[in-house]
């Protein structure tokens, strides 16, 4: 299985724009990244009118786009699938999984806290490994600053390597 690491917090703190700034750290020192966003809200990738809309209104079930440059596969579910079914999905392709959201799962978390948005990590959180924000909170674990781009993908590659969650392709350059 792949590792998995969850940025959590409240909508507008700037979960996206962090994970957006830790994707190239990441891959620069030769991992394989992808990225799970949560969307409690429901979303639509289809353009009305282009022919996989067209086909999701037919009803099918999946629908593939294709094309040298991307993959596009989109299920139409009966229900919300589970994060550890999307996660099993890549087991096989990827090295790490950044995962935006789902903030009741078991897999480690780096909380988001922007102010005026959120001026405390939320409430009840477990797995909890660090926090990005713009003040200093009174927490005993790591805090970083939201322009620390590669100091909190160091953090990343060093919490799940002594894991042992992920292979160590370049521990050695990692310095906070």
């Amino acid at each position: 299985m792949p590792s998995v690491i969850s940025f959590t917090g409240r909508s507008g703190v700037g979960k996206t724009t962090l994970i957006e700034n830790i994707i190239p750290e990441l891959k620069a020192k030769g991992y394989r990244v992808a990225v799970i966003k949560h969307t409690p809200h429901g979303f639509d990738m289809d353009t009305k009118g282009k022919d996989s809309w067209r086909f999701s209104q037919a009803g099918a079930d999946i629908i593939a786009v294709s094309s040298k440059e991307k993959l596009c596969i989109m299920q139409q579910p009966p229900e919300e699938t589970p994060l550890e079914q999307i996660i099993s999905m890549l087991e096989t392709q990827i090295d790490l999984i950044l995962v935006e959201g789902y903030k009741h799962s078991q897999f480690p978390k780096i909380e988001v806290v922007r102010s005026p948005i959120s001026s405390n990590i939320l409430n009840g959180l477990q797995n909890i490994e660090a926090v990005v924000s713009d003040q200093q909170l009174p927490l005993d674990i790591p805090q970083f600053r939201f322009q620390e781009n590669r100091s909190i993908a160091n953090f990343i590659i060093k919490r799940l390597a002594m894991a042992s969650l992920v292979p160590v392709m370049d521990l050695a350059s990692c310095t906070s």
